[in-house]
């Protein structure tokens, strides 16, 4: 039943989705067959004439570019929209009444939702750098001469950067910030449904108005702990590679024990506290 259950979430979500990603990839494209013309064909970039043809391009080229960057952001944002809308919608619309009749425990129902808002928001980075890497693609087999000068540059300002944060924090410290990084991914996902289910069991006669009202005041509320938590350390002076790893790992096992503590309060708010009618 899980299998099911994302299969008809991945469907609901795809509607508005996959379109939008479609479009950033054929825009991607669009761009990366102009990069190979002007290099291989026109060469209007590489020359000096201030012709239309030449002005006409560079400013396609600035269009397409900036194009592709606010479909970025809107790729994202509507994801985002998308599995906050889809999570109301399920649970505190009338279609929760068919939500609550399926034979799914409210456990499947959850996972299902917090498994979605992980594999939509890794796909659109996927789908990112896809589109990053078409345009790329595009730019190395139009100007390989350039891609020649500046990919040994690139290369090494890389390994130096990898190798202080190596030499910075170590490897130890590297593993210990990306765990921290996923359980940081995993807590915001089930503090934003959380608040959801908050605001719409307090306001039960506008459940859309208490759930942006939630959302924003606990977000407010954790912000402003997470900052007086982080200039605690700073004044504390806690700098060491030691008090690294301490502070780091009370931080991962912080998050876990608020995961498992806002995950079933979630599910009793769900479970008993929530009325349709």
């Amino acid at each position: 039943m899980f299998i099911k259950g994302m299969k008809y979430e991945f469907r609901a979500i795809s509607r508005i989705i996959l379109p939008m990603f479609i479009v950033f990839l054929c825009a991607a494209m669009l761009m990366s067959i102009g990069f190979m013309l002007d290099g291989r064909v026109f060469h209007l970039t590489q020359s000096n004439e201030d012709g239309i043809l030449t002005i006409l391009f560079g400013l396609a080229e600035v269009l397409i570019g900036l194009g592709l960057v606010l479909l970025m952001a809107a790729i994202n944002i509507a994801v985002f929209v998308m599995i906050v809308h889809r999570f109301y919608v399920s649970f505190f619309t009338d279609e929760g009444y068919l939500t609550f009749t399926l034979p799914l425990t409210m456990d499947c129902h959850l996972m299902i939702k917090i498994v979605s808002m992980f594999l939509w928001t890794i796909l659109s980075v996927i789908v990112t750098l896809i589109g990053s890497l078409i345009i790329f693609g595009g730019v190395a087999i139009g100007y390989p001469d350039l891609i020649k000068e500046i990919l040994p540059d690139a290369q090494y300002a890389f390994g130096i950067m990898w190798e202080s944060l190596r030499a910075e924090l170590g490897m130890v410290q590297i593993v210990l910030w990306t765990l921290s990084a996923i359980v940081a991914f995993i807590f915001q996902s089930i503090l934003l449904y959380f608040s959801i289910a908050l605001g719409c069991m307090i306001f039960r006669k506008n459940r859309l108005l208490g759930a942006i009202i939630s959302v924003f005041c606990i977000d407010s509320l954790y912000s402003f702990l997470s900052n007086i938590g982080s200039s605690l350390l700073v004044a504390i002076g806690i700098t060491s590679e030691t008090a690294f790893l301490i502070t780091s790992i009370i931080g991962i096992v912080v998050s876990i024990i608020g995961i498992i503590g806002l995950y079933c309060s979630m599910k009793y708010i769900l479970e008993r506290k929530l009325n349709l009618d």
